[in-house]
């Protein structure tokens, strides 16, 4: 049991992390007793000077499925208790158990106390695509434009460096909305523009480039078959050519070689279907060749086909004999081979 001196003897902070270290330490149980007696011998006002401890202990008791427990201690709670940690706590406990109106709800109050976290604002959006709620759009863009003003930033800019991840958690439709690409038709069009401003920035800053951008500029190359990107307008970082989409492919090829996104089969098929729609048979037989040299890696049978066809086009004999031999295999004897 924990005893008064023992809570007496740790300030909020340590108190708060003891609780932490218990609850990943499989000794949770011991962690919500300090929590409640902390909550218990402060119960005259002082709970104030608690607030990491609260927010500690109101984790502990979801994490060991005693959700319900920690709503009631929560709305029992004085505003002054409360912090941004507690909010953005109970506020993943509301979307876990997808209580959307009551994660509205207290998004809006942990705003109006000043306790918001771009956190809560993104559960509080996934609530509002996830029930009725008048006004929607009028909505998220409300909350958009308070996580842009705690952020000390515009709502195109903030919008901007947040959008992959938006789009993750809201879906292409909202996300698109949400940065005023209102024209369903062009909006592809406007995601790929940023995507390759994005991957511009990242590879003069000699940084990584973001899965999401590598991804939408290799499917991007399905946009150059389906519009006439020729006679558009603006898009100044779209290509307009073979040779520019070719060359812009073999950038990102460049730039994920240490990337882990190197050897996943749906970037694989997209990588080698994008030169497949550009006419680029020596290309993908490039590729391929890279792909067939790649350990440990998986690669779809559909994706194979592809390759071969490619290999046929440009009388890369040894490379069909391979691809041959692996698609003529029943099932899938080697770590290359996918059946999907």
């Amino acid at each position: 049991a924990i005893t008064s001196f023992d809570i007496g003897a740790f300030n909020d902070a340590v108190t708060a992390e003891i609780i932490m270290a218990r609850r990943w330490t499989k000794d949770v149980m011991a962690g919500i007793g300090m929590f409640e007696n902390v909550v218990a011998q402060n119960a005259d006002g002082k709970l104030s000077e608690w607030r990491m401890t609260i927010a500690a202990g109101l984790t502990a008791l979801i994490a060991c499925g005693r959700g319900q427990d920690a709503i009631r201690i929560f709305q029992e709670l004085d505003e002054s208790a409360l912090s941004t940690d507690s909010y953005t706590a109970m506020g993943r406990h509301l979307a876990k158990e997808k209580e959307w109106k009551p994660l509205i709800d207290m998004y809006r109050d942990a705003t109006i106390q000043g306790y918001s976290s771009e956190e809560l604002s993104m559960l509080a959006m996934t609530a509002v695509i996830s029930t009725k709620v008048e006004n929607r759009l009028r909505v998220l863009r409300a909350i958009v434009d308070e996580c842009a003003a705690n952020a000390g930033l515009d709502r195109e800019n903030w919008m901007t460096t947040r959008y992959w991840h938006i789009k993750r958690e809201l879906g292409f439709y909202h996300a698109r909305l949400l940065m005023w690409w209102n024209d369903p038709d062009r909006a592809p069009l406007d995601e790929l523009n940023l995507a390759i401003k994005e991957f511009q920035n990242e590879l003069s800053n000699e940084l990584r480039p973001k899965n999401d951008v590598v991804r939408t500029i290799v499917d991007g190359v399905a946009l150059y078959d389906a519009m006439d990107l020729q006679n558009i307008e603006g898009y100044s970082r779209v290509p307009r050519t073979v040779s520019q989409w070719s060359t812009l492919i073999d950038e990102v090829l460049n730039a994920t070689r240490d990337s882990p996104i190197r050897c996943d089969p749906n970037f694989i098929a997209n990588v080698v279907m994008a030169y497949k729609i550009l006419g680029c048979s020596r290309e993908c037989v490039d590729y391929a060749l890279d792909v067939m040299n790649m350990d440990g890696i998986r690669v779809r049978k559909s994706t194979l086909a592809e390759m071969l066809e490619a290999a046929k086009q440009e009388s890369e004999f040894d490379l069909s004999n391979d691809i041959q031999m692996l698609l003529s295999r029943r099932k899938p004897q080697s770590s290359f081979i996918s059946s999907t």
